[in-house]
């Protein structure tokens, strides 16, 4: 858990949610006749407190047990998951590098900075202190599709080459996702030979759909984070995309067209690697037009990220990109996630932002879930107003740590409402409502024109402004509207300009 998450444990009973909504037990509900009973914060329904969990109220209402008891001081704890929230044995850690090694991989220096970031960080990987437990697989790809047997038995890898790409298959049941403690010697070996091994090389295709056709077959099984590393627009293969870069549509009605999907494939792939636990990482390096419209697909749908350098050169970008590696394989990583919200009634979800699958209405399905992952949620009132002088938030996210717990991440959060709209505008996040529409203003481009995007955020920050004057009024105090236009420092120009 993170700092100041206290983990809870229910080993002899289960753990304590509203009968209804299936809210967690949280600091914020109410505990009522002599405590045999709990109001629920969320729906706000009685629910009668287990005989094992239960404890006397002292003169003020509250348990006389509450300072033991985490899950009621802390609005944010990590319950340990019994064995009816699994539906499989807990996933180990797992990682697939799926390589470019054509031509322009090697010339412009983003294979050797993946192998320089790999090498580095093998023993590091998350999960791989936590026991005989982490897996690792490699394939490389140009033309064709090389697999590498890895058994510990092995004095050396040994190069599988399917060069079908149009009906793919792994020529090996075992050895292609090997245990990282027994076969280290051997990847190490593999991971450091990689340059060399294509130094020489002239070919400049890509068969990049099949690559993840063959990587997909080998981890479906068993999930896991698969590291994709592309410099060459897919042309061969399923998923081959082409150039359809055209400068004359920006700006017309066309534009969107450029900003969406033209090969379905890979967002079909992505929906199947949700369903089997893969999160795709991507990273994406090309010295032409590269389609990430139609790539992007498959990291959004897993819970994975994109990350993309125009042009990349080994010695300007190669750094910052094994940089990148590095934290993607070392960060503490939840696996097999799903995460649900709940709100107070009278309010709904009516958006999510971020990459994730949706399951159900307020099911997110998140194979890999990390500190770097952010998510927005849009809340709409229902109908009629909200009842009492708060609402409530819950987010509960259920996971597999590195070190192979179920673990169930709860946090609950409880809102004042108010009536005026000045209490409204003094309390308002500014920075998180910026963010939320900046993410309503990208989906919107991806519908309709950039431009259109860009007129819809200053109308809308127009329209905040206008009706804070007309509601709240000209002596109103006004910090808000001045954190809006401030204007900047001298000190933040300088880094604008750098």
């Amino acid at each position: 858990p993170p700092p100041g998450a206290p983990l809870v444990n229910f080993p002899n009973q289960q753990i304590i949610r509203c009968r209804r909504c299936r809210t967690y037990i949280n600091p914020f509900v109410k505990f009522t006749q002599g405590g045999q009973r709990w109001n629920c914060n969320v729906c706000n329904l009685i629910n009668d407190v287990p005989p094992e969990y239960f404890c006397v109220l002292d003169a003020n209402g509250r348990r006389r047990d509450l300072a033991e008891r985490p899950e009621l001081c802390h609005g944010h704890v990590e319950f340990v998951a019994p064995a009816e929230y699994m539906v499989r044995p807990p996933q180990p850690p797992a990682y697939f590098f799926v390589i470019d090694v054509s031509y322009n991989a090697v010339a412009s220096g983003m294979l050797q900075a993946a192998v320089n970031a790999i090498t580095e960080t093998l023993e590091g990987l998350d999960g791989a202190h936590t026991g005989n437990r982490t897996k690792v697989g490699f394939l490389t790809f140009d033309s064709a599709l090389h697999f590498y047997n890895l058994k510990a038995s092995l004095s050396r890898p040994q190069m599988l080459v399917v060069t079908d790409v149009a009906e793919v298959y792994t020529p090996l049941h075992e050895g292609l996702l090997v245990d990282l403690a027994d076969s280290m010697e051997v990847v190490q070996s593999l991971v450091e030979s990689l340059p060399e091994m294509f130094a020489a090389t002239s070919n400049t295709q890509s068969c990049l759909g099949p690559a993840l056709q063959g990587a997909y077959m080998v981890m479906q099984q068993l999930g896991g984070k698969m590291l994709v590393f592309q410099t060459t627009m897919p042309n061969l293969g399923v998923g081959k995309l082409r150039n359809r870069d055209n400068p004359r549509v920006m700006g017309t009605d066309k534009e969107r067209t450029l900003l969406q999907p033209e090969e379905l494939f890979y967002k079909r792939l992505g929906v199947e690697c949700s369903r089997n636990q893969i999160c795709v990482d991507m990273f994406i390096g090309a010295s032409g037009f590269m389609d990430i419209a139609s790539i992007a697909p498959l990291s959004k749908f897993t819970g994975g990220q994109l990350t993309y350098y125009p042009a990349f050169n080994g010695s300007k970008d190669g750094p910052e990109l094994e940089s990148k590696i590095r934290r993607v394989l070392t960060r503490e990583t939840g696996w097999e996630a799903v995460m649900r919200i709940r709100c107070s009634r009278g309010l709904k979800v009516s958006s999510f932002y971020g990459h994730f699958f949706i399951r159900s209405t307020d099911l997110l399905a998140l194979p890999n879930v990390d500190a770097d992952k952010a998510f927005a949620v849009q809340f709409s009132h229902e109908e009629g107003n909200l009842q009492g002088r708060t609402c409530c938030f819950q987010v509960a996210l259920l996971y597999t740590s590195s070190s192979g717990e179920r673990r169930i991440r709860v946090l609950t959060s409880q809102l004042p409402t108010t009536q005026l709209v000045s209490e409204m505008y003094q309390h308002a996040d500014v920075g998180a409502s910026i963010n939320l529409m900046g993410r309503i203003a990208i989906e919107q481009a991806l519908n309709s024109r950039m431009v259109d995007a860009c007129n819809m955020m200053q109308t809308k920050c127009i329209e905040v402004l206008k009706m804070y004057r007309s509601l709240v009024g000209v002596n109103a105090p006004r910090d808000k509207v001045r954190l809006l236009f401030r204007r900047p420092s001298r000190r933040h120009n300088r880094w604008f300009n750098r």
